[in-house]
């Protein structure tokens, strides 16, 4: 249906061959042949991922998918097709970065696969219009809580997966009391704690009187807290936030926003901000306004984002490779290539620089 599989279960490989076939159509057609670096990237970036996005949305993708999917990426890449062998001069893991964190920018597909399943659990809560949702409310959680379900074979294996994603939802997801009523005192996310069954301890329902199946509302009696005397630190906090919470005759409200922000009061999913939350993160580079100026050339960017990295074969790299090469400078001839000798020390590249120093009116600074 629309180009996906009609599939309940989990994807196999073989489910998965019309996106991988599609993926291998962009990349081995004629048009693409005569792409730079830079406009390989682009092509990566816009149509490939574009064509990957529309599977996320809808399934998660297995491991194997994946791992073919970023072998026929990087070989594009790197090489221009998927013939043969290719070198690849930087680890995928650091392509698939931001350029503030020295990468690409192109997107890991399994956080971004993660991302999209989280979108379906904001859905079951903010788009309750949504015939999907409606059906998963009325014939899969019913009258359970969604936050303590546990799973069975009656459900499809895309809501286990869902299930298993309540924890990193909570990191945005909270309940705001209304009445009471669809609020589990010990599992639904209802505090700044997250689940308290959690945050108290496992023994909290027994050391405290509470029942697990206990609503809020149900502790709610004569416009006060029915609720023994804390006998933690824990519990302590949550009375003292509890002390500021009384309930009303409207419904529980659902907010959605990362914890320790200002809340959103559209309660959007911003599939950019859960990503960047999901990834893996690495240290920002210093150089990355320099090197990915907005108006400069593509084939430059790249290029220098290469050079910057050290990933180029001037003649100390493939020596390091075990070829036989000379190791002077194919420039000046005069001491031993490498990035840095190019660019800085060799006799040849500094009068190119003075030229051109003297031309823009800029001044050279030696050490």
């Amino acid at each position: 249906y629309l180009g996906l599989p009609l599939n309940t279960k989990k994807l196999s490989l073989i489910n998965c061959e019309p996106l991988l076939q599609k993926i291998k159509s962009k990349m081995s057609s004629w048009t693409v042949k005569y792409l730079s670096f830079a406009g390989r990237l682009q092509l990566l970036s816009s149509v490939i991922s574009g064509i990957i996005n529309f599977w996320c949305a809808a399934f998660i993708l297995p491991v194997e998918c994946i791992n073919q999917i970023n072998s026929m990426c990087a070989a594009f890449l790197w090489k221009g097709n998927l013939e043969g062998k290719y070198t690849a001069r930087v680890a995928w893991d650091s392509v698939t970065t931001p350029k503030e964190e020295g990468g690409l920018g192109i997107r890991s597909i399994a956080s971004w696969n993660r991302t999209c399943t989280l979108k379906l659990l904001w859905l079951l809560f903010f788009k309750t219009e949504s015939v999907w949702v409606a059906w998963i409310h009325q014939n899969v959680i019913k009258d359970k809580c969604f936050w303590s379900m546990k799973e069975s074979q009656s459900q499809t294996w895309l809501f286990k997966q869902i299930l298993r994603l309540r924890q990193t939802a909570i990191n945005w997801m909270r309940i705001l009391p209304g009445n009471g009523n669809s609020i589990f005192f010990w599992t639904t996310p209802w505090s700044p704690f997250g689940q308290l069954i959690k945050f108290v301890g496992h023994n909290g329902p027994r050391q405290y009187g509470i029942p697990l199946s206990s609503s809020l509302a149900s502790l709610w009696v004569g416009e006060t807290w029915d609720i023994g005397p804390a006998r933690s630190q824990e519990m302590e906090q949550v009375q003292i936030f509890l002390s500021t919470v009384s309930l009303s005759e409207h419904e529980d409200m659902p907010e959605w926003s990362r914890l320790g922000t200002t809340p959103a009061t559209n309660n959007k999913f911003v599939s950019a901000k859960v990503y960047n939350y999901i990834r893996e993160s690495k240290p920002l580079v210093p150089w990355h306004h320099v090197v990915w100026l907005k108006k400069g050339i593509p084939k430059c960017k790249t290029l220098t984002w290469m050079f910057v990295l050290n990933r180029c074969p001037t003649r100390d790299r493939l020596l390091s490779w075990g070829l036989q090469t000379d190791p002077l400078c194919l420039l000046c001839n005069l001491l031993p290539e490498s990035r840095n000798h190019i660019y800085f020390c060799c006799s040849f590249s500094s009068g190119i620089w003075r030229n051109l120093a003297a031309k823009l009116q800029f001044a050279i600074i030696s050490d």
